[in-house]
């Protein structure tokens, strides 16, 4: 958080309060609700298709993501509720990942990071290594920068 919008948090927020807030936007949300284009489709069609998704998902990394089902009031209305599951810290690594403000949103709301979304990255990153993903909020890192935040806090 900028230490400008941190300053002026504190006046409202105790330090504790402040970083409970914080923790509490940096989860996705349980559900998400997906729009049904009934031009192109049923709801229940897609329900189908987004269940088949989520098992092929599931298969492939021997996780649960959760249901899909019907909204219970919007006909063309279709809720995706995750599977709570505990919050794990996980440490940075010395590899980093810069991507955009938009693309961390998507992260947010459980997307994959795909390449478009990718603002700069470590030097000697491989294929497969393990990164430390960072949000560019304010854009100010040039597409296709190589950078050293964590170690170097520019």
């Amino acid at each position: 958080m900028a230490p400008h919008v941190r300053a002026k948090m504190l006046k409202h927020f105790s330090e504790a309060e402040l970083q409970t807030i914080c923790e509490g936007l940096a989860l996705p949300p349980r559900d998400v609700s997906v729009r049904v284009n009934t031009v192109q489709c049923t709801r229940e069609e897609l329900i189908a298709e987004l269940k088949l998704e989520i098992e092929a998902m599931a298969a492939k990394d021997g996780k649960e993501y959760g249901t899909v089902s019907p909204h219970p009031t919007i006909p063309d209305c279709v809720v995706i509720q995750r599977k709570d599951v505990a919050h794990t810290p996980i440490p940075p690594t010395d590899l980093e990942l810069i991507i955009s403000r938009t693309c961390a949103e998507a992260v947010l709301r459980g997307s994959h990071v795909f390449v478009p979304g990718v603002q700069g990255c470590s030097p000697w990153l491989r294929e497969g290594d393990e990164v430390t993903i960072l949000c560019d909020v304010d854009d100010r890192i040039n597409r296709g920068a190589t950078t050293h935040v964590t170690t170097t806090g520019k």
